[in-house]
């Protein structure tokens, strides 16, 4: 196996959300994994909102857009919210050929996540491309 080829995630609570800090690739052999741990946090802590840091992340597959979706889907069952920070280029490429950069709540930077989160703008999900601001679609 390449030693290059490698998918972590750490995971911290700050109040009502649990961060998970993606790094490496998320891809077939990776994201059933992934969607392991989330029902396990899903389960014992009950976030209000779930974070997936995409800082380090370099590669995301469809299997790995299938946790995405799977992950939005359980937490808006729950009543809360799956937010996306700091896609890289080709991570934010695949959001937006898939059209999913219009359905999940992405955001451009940690910090916009911080600020929106701060100033509870619940109904908006920053944005597509050059820091701009789009209302999110769909649950």
């Amino acid at each position: 196996m390449n030693p290059n080829y490698v998918f972590t995630s750490e995971t911290r609570t700050t109040g009502p959300n649990l961060i998970f800090e993606l790094r490496g690739e998320l891809d077939v052999v990776f994201a059933p994994g992934l969607r392991g741990q989330i029902i396990g946090v899903l389960r014992d802590l009950k976030p209000e909102r779930l974070i997936l840091d995409l800082t380090h992340l370099t590669f995301l597959d469809s299997t790995g857009l299938g946790v995405l979706l799977w992950a939005h889907h359980r937490m808006s069952e729950q009543g809360g919210r799956l937010c996306l920070a700091a896609p890289g280029h080709l991570v934010r490429r695949v959001l937006h050929t898939t059209g999913l950069d219009r359905r999940l709540h992405v955001y451009d930077t940690l910090e916009d996540l911080t600020h929106d989160l701060t100033h509870d703008r619940s109904d908006l999900s920053p944005v597509t491309g050059s820091g701009g601001r789009s209302r999110a679609v769909g649950p």
